[in-house]
């Protein structure tokens, strides 16, 4: 049965491992989206329909595998207007919010949600893509993204260079196009949208490159950007269900690490594959990796999430982050 899923096209990706499960966890043993539903393991099933809310970009492929699924309603949307409401209805429509772990966590903090946080989704996206290797050691400009958001405070707090004149825009298209453009030297930018910046500089005759992954340079296998929370009543209710349903997320996600799995033919055979996005499947393929997806519980990271809370002053109480033991 097709999904009822809505999404606004973007490349710019919101902003933005735990304990063990539950439930069952096998390796993937097949290569598509429809050939896995026999396997448990990367095909989440449930006699209940839950409702899953989450925004475009790295956080909306990572739910690939719950696309076309019965026992799940998808919606994607772009920006976090909609993601904050949702958080904040007193009346929630949604048992699962996958949103940027700072404004969950912030909601949370303050009272305002009955959402708690389950798992971590992605662990960063952000790369400078700069005109030669050592760009970041001149006195070029670097085209920045997100001052005030999960791009520009991850920035900030690495500051990969300090010769370079720094040149903020609204957005990561508004960097990539300064780049593109010859206005930058260097531009902060996010996955899929780096790689693509590089193929359409390549195009175009200018050699673009990977200078420095911020992942890597913020250490602890990167930062959690995104999070995925459950509604408490959801959560209290069918916990073995919530806990099936990031176990599918994590085994797909490790799936097509290990090659097992074909996003590209997955995406193409979405019954609506427009809802993703606009990227090419392919890129999407060649990108999964470095837009770090990697889902996993959150019970057990408290310490990597607290490191990344502190940029925003947001601090995460215990009882924020839900037990599945």
């Amino acid at each position: 049965m097709k999904k009822q899923l809505s999404a606004v096209l973007a490349l710019t990706l919101l902003a933005g491992c735990g304990a063990a499960s539950t439930a069952a966890s096998t390796a993937p043993a097949a290569t598509t989206a429809a050939a896995t539903a026999e396997t448990a393991s990367t095909s989440f099933t449930s006699d209940n329909k839950y409702s899953v809310l989450a925004p475009t970009g790295a956080p909306g492929y990572a739910l690939l595998p719950l696309a076309d699924n019965d026992s799940v309603s998808l919606e994607l949307v772009d920006g976090a207007d909609s993601l904050q409401a949702a958080f904040v209805n007193p009346d929630p429509q949604y048992d699962v919010i996958v949103a940027p772990t700072n404004l969950g966590a912030k909601l949370i903090s303050a009272g305002k949600t009955d959402y708690r946080l389950a798992a971590v989704v992605t662990t960063g996206n952000l790369y400078i893509v700069g005109t030669s290797e050592d760009v970041l050691s001149g006195t070029g400009t670097i085209a920045l993204f997100g001052e005030q958001a999960v791009p520009g405070l991850v920035y900030k707090k690495l500051q990969p260079t300090a010769t370079m004149t720094e040149q903020w825009y609204n957005a990561v298209t508004d960097a990539q196009a300064a780049l593109l453009g010859g206005q930058a030297d260097a531009a902060l930018l996010a996955e899929p949208a780096a790689t693509a910046t590089i193929a359409k500089g390549k195009e175009a005759g200018l050699s673009l490159t990977k200078v420095a992954d911020l992942q890597q340079l913020w250490g602890d296998d990167g930062y959690p950007m995104a999070s995925l929370f459950i509604k408490e009543n959801t959560f209290n209710a069918h916990k073995d269900d919530m806990a099936q349903m990031i176990d599918v997320l994590k085994n797909y996600a490790d799936g097509v690490k290990s090659g097992n799995i074909d996003v590209a033919a997955d995406l193409d055979g979405v019954s609506d594959p427009g809802v993703f996005g606009s990227v090419p499947s392919a890129m999407i393929a060649k990108t999964y990796t470095a837009m770090g997806i990697n889902p996993d519980y959150a019970r057990g990271q408290e310490e990597s999430l607290q490191k990344f809370l502190d940029l925003f002053g947001v601090t995460l109480d215990d009882d924020a982050v839900l037990d599945f033991d």
